[in-house]
């Protein structure tokens, strides 16, 4: 809705979830998924009430046991899913891998064979869509799960799945120094006493802290870059203030730019890092950033968002 909103016009735009309010799918064009027959006839009803067809993709469970039609019903009787979907138009059917980044590949391609023999059995009984399952690790590693469409998500950042696929990140996380103390040598510093000072210190306070995103789980493990050297997270990171040391670093004064996640001189913290320092993965920490208080897009043709 925020899109069509703000001017994405003529774009198809796909809502992995949304049951109900159905009006709001029609009012702004947008193509629900559905996951369960009993989705399929509620929006088959409305459909009908509003005398208009409703395009929808279909999710199909192949072993991700989360969402999605169960495939064995759909391959024991195809016609249960063709006859729920009255005054619907299925332009999609999909699925979802369970762990296509694993070294193992057994059950991803076990997955793979289940949904095509599923696409199989519905496109002979004369429907026409796409097929789509590909993750970004399926994108990356399996040629032949990339079938009509695909749906990147980690890779769109540069977050690589598999560490060394040569992706290049496209997102920064940064912010700047709001304070800078200078602490006695055993001085304590934030919440719990988790942190003494060894020396006498400079300490950096930052304006972000655990409401913006950044985990607790990082406090004296993660480290963010300044003036192009890495200087650490000293002390629990607070709801909206970090303290870093920065007595290694010369003249910093407020205002100086923090790099917490990407470049800044010749160093770098990519999202696989800072994930791995705070025990989590790098799709939680993307995600976590989402709701920063500025965002700005560059790269993008002829203007700057």
């Amino acid at each position: 809705v925020h899109l069509r909103e703000h001017g994405i016009k003529d774009t198809p735009i796909m809502v992995l979830f949304q049951s109900e309010p159905f009006k709001e799918l029609v009012d702004y064009e947008l193509t629900p998924v559905v996951h369960s027959f009993d989705t399929l006839k509620r929006l088959s009803d409305f459909a009908k009430s509003i005398n208009r067809p409703i395009p929808v993709h279909i999710n199909i469970d192949t072993g991700m046991g989360r969402m999605g039609i169960p495939y064995e019903k759909v391959v024991h009787d195809p016609h249960q899913l063709i006859g729920s979907a009255h005054n619907i138009q299925i332009e999609g059917v999909m699925s979802h891998f369970s762990d296509a980044d694993s070294p193992d590949t057994e059950f991803t391609m076990i997955q793979l064979e289940r949904f095509r023999e599923v696409v199989d059995m519905l496109r002979k009984s004369g429907l026409n869509f796409i097929s789509h399952i590909a993750n970004s690790a399926a994108i990356l590693r399996y040629e032949e799960a990339c079938l009509d469409a695909v749906r990147p998500g980690l890779m769109l950042y540069g977050g690589d799945p598999f560490v060394n696929s040569g992706l290049e990140p496209a997102m920064t996380v940064k912010t700047g120094i709001l304070d800078v103390r200078r602490l006695g040598r055993g001085t304590p510093v934030s919440y719990g006493r988790t942190f003494y000072t060894m020396r006498e210190s400079v300490v950096g306070v930052v304006p972000v802290g655990y409401a913006d995103g950044l985990h607790r789980a990082g406090s004296n493990r993660l480290e963010f870059l300044v003036k192009g050297k890495r200087v650490p997270v000293i002390g629990r990171i607070c709801m909206d203030l970090t303290m870093i040391d920065l007595t290694e670093i010369d003249d910093v004064t407020p205002g100086e730019e923090v790099v917490i996640i990407g470049k800044q001189g010749g160093e770098e913290i990519r999202v696989e890092e800072f994930a791995e320092r705070i025990g989590t993965i790098p799709y939680e920490v993307m995600t976590s950033f989402g709701y920063m208080k500025s965002k700005s897009f560059s790269g993008i043709p002829g203007d700057e968002v």
